[in-house]
């Protein structure tokens, strides 16, 4: 069975914020815990505290947000430089 799509492929970009905006109301106004799925770190909300970075069915990154970098996590993984 192939893997499920991310929760918003499919959506242009102006009902994406919709979706999102809802969501993020959702976290702000209860308790519950949400397990968010995405592709793409544009995504992330404002509610998001930790990320778990999966790399080849591999964790990757486990952590609190303001500790994550995207960009670090992938080149430890192939052993690249960033050139700036």
């Amino acid at each position: 069975m192939p893997p499920a799509p991310p929760p918003m492929q499919g959506l242009d970009w102006s009902n994406r914020r919709r979706v999102l905006g809802l969501i993020e109301l959702i976290c702000r106004a209860t308790d519950m815990s949400l397990l968010y799925i995405t592709h793409h770190m544009e995504e992330l909300l404002p509610c998001v505290t930790h990320v778990l970075h999966l790399q080849d069915g591999r964790v990757a990154y486990k952590g609190r947000l303001e500790s994550y970098d995207p960009q670090r996590t992938l080149e430890s993984k192939y052993n690249t430089i960033s050139k700036q």
